[in-house]
């Protein structure tokens, strides 16, 4: 015999389509939460936060900064000077050393661009404000080649028995380094620091030579140099500042993953924590050297841009612990 399904009655249909229509609206409802609370929290992951930044100082009139720039564009073959004043010969010369006439003859063609960035060391030097992650500092280059154009004249001035006029122009590298970071980021204080290497490393060589009036007047120029130091501390507060705009730049473009969680970080608890481990390092750049190497860095955060950004602070301090001592030794020296 042969079974029939038994008929759904109307009643029996009408439940199960509202049934349907039931579930469908819980499951559009939750679609619709989801959504809803999805843009919220990103929303709130990217929120630009508002971060007071103090403005730049007032820049002095006339400007050093805008005379070593005038003077550093005026280099005529930068190549030459550089090898020249290095020794590290360019493939041409086949080992062949630049002669006393030859570094004369360059010295002569950038007379121009040395009278007038000693006209400068009259003027207060100030760097203008750049807080951007992706400044060039295009000048910087140029400056660390106006340290090997004096530091060569120095060398034509010594090979001609002048060691007092040798003197004055690898001071006159060093000064320039002195000023270099003054109002600028931690790149500054890093060129600063090789123009002062540029001008040092020749002076050591003169000691022997000067007379007592010469190695004095030396010795005296120095410490007034050194008394002009910008600490390390002014450049790494610029720094600070720097990233912190340069931050709210970038970020807008999508929020920074964390190696731990929370593995997403808002912007505001990026820029706090940069922030919070900038004051840290300050705190410890401005303690004594010694006290300072003894005590534990501040922990980097651990997002994706305060990882990049942060770790490259740690080694400025013994960059000027080293330098001051090298001054030191030189003034103790002469």
């Amino acid at each position: 015999m042969r079974l029939r399904r038994p008929s759904t009655t109307g009643d029996d249909a009408t439940t199960s389509q509202a049934e349907r229509r039931r579930r469908r609206l819980w499951i559009a409802a939750d679609i619709a939460a989801v959504a809803v609370i999805g843009s919220l929290g990103w929303r709130w992951l990217n929120v630009v936060p508002s971060v007071p930044i103090p403005a730049p100082p007032p820049l002095p009139s006339p400007n050093a900064f805008d005379t070593f720039t005038r003077a550093s564009s005026l280099i005529v073959d930068e190549k030459t000077v550089g090898a020249a004043a290095s020794g590290s010969l360019p493939p041409e010369r086949n080992e062949v050393p630049y002669s006393n006439a030859e570094k004369a003859a360059v010295l002569a063609a950038n007379a121009e661009a040395v009278a007038l960035l000693r006209s400068g060391f009259s003027q207060q030097y100030q760097n203008p404000t750049r807080r951007t992650l992706d400044a060039k500092f295009e000048e910087l280059a140029r400056f660390r080649e106006m340290a090997r154009l004096l530091s060569l004249e120095g060398q034509v001035r010594e090979t001609n028995g002048d060691f007092g006029g040798a003197a004055e122009s690898r001071l006159d590298a060093m000064r320039l380094g002195i000023e270099i970071p003054r109002g600028g980021n931690l790149i500054h204080f890093l060129v600063g620091i090789a123009c002062e290497s540029i001008g040092r490393r020749s002076l050591w060589a003169l000691t022997d030579k000067f007379s007592a009036d010469e190695a004095l007047a030396a010795a005296k120029r120095l410490e007034e140099m050194n008394a002009r130091r910008v600490p390390v501390a002014d450049p790494v507060q610029e720094e600070k500042w720097t990233g912190k705009a340069g931050m709210l730049k970038i970020l807008p473009k999508g929020v920074a993953l964390s190696s731990s969680p929370p593995f997403l970080k808002t912007k505001s608890g990026i820029i706090a924590d940069h922030s919070a481990y900038m004051d840290a390092f300050l705190i410890r750049v401005r303690l004594p050297y010694a006290v300072a190497a003894r005590s534990t860095p501040p922990p980097v955060p651990n997002d994706t841009i305060n990882a990049i950004l942060c770790p490259t602070f740690e080694g400025v301090r013994i960059k000027e612990a080293d330098t001051k001592m090298q001054n030191s030794l030189l003034v103790s020296a002469l």
